[in-house]
């Protein structure tokens, strides 16, 4: 689950507590109201601790979620020509405010590469070709 999404919902666990519960039908909870409550919160926990583990280990996409606000600050606070074009992918998240990390993370990228100055293709391209 992991693979998909670092911070799933409750909708995505859901899914996927009733999948394994429509696969293995033994593993419905007789007490649970749905019958995949207890899977659903042990899923929650269990993606919890692997992003902890991921982090200490230095997964780059958790790490950049620990500079994330701090970036967001630095991007709105910017003047000038620079700070117009962070202010358009600003909109985005204000337009949002419960945007998901995920969205944030899209942000932030897009800010550093402005912030550096950078084209994004050029920077994708030199990526790719030393990867």
């Amino acid at each position: 689950m992991f693979s998909y999404t670092a911070y799933p919902n409750d909708a995505q666990r859901f899914e996927v507590a009733q999948a394994l519960v429509e696969k293995h039908p033994c593993l419905k909870e007789p007490g649970s109201f749905n019958g995949t409550y207890g899977w659903q919160q042990s899923l929650k926990y269990k993606c919890g601790n692997n992003r902890t583990k991921r982090k200490a280990l230095g997964s780059p996409e958790l790490l950049l979620d620990r500079y994330t606000p701090k970036l967001l600050e630095l991007f709105s606070a910017k003047g000038g020509v620079t700070g117009q074009r962070f202010k358009n992918l600003l909109m985005e998240l204000i337009q949002d405010p419960s945007a998901s990390a995920v969205k944030k993370r899209d942000v932030t990228l897009r800010g550093l590469i402005e912030y550096m100055g950078e084209s994004g293709q050029e920077l994708i391209s030199d990526y790719c070709g030393t990867a």
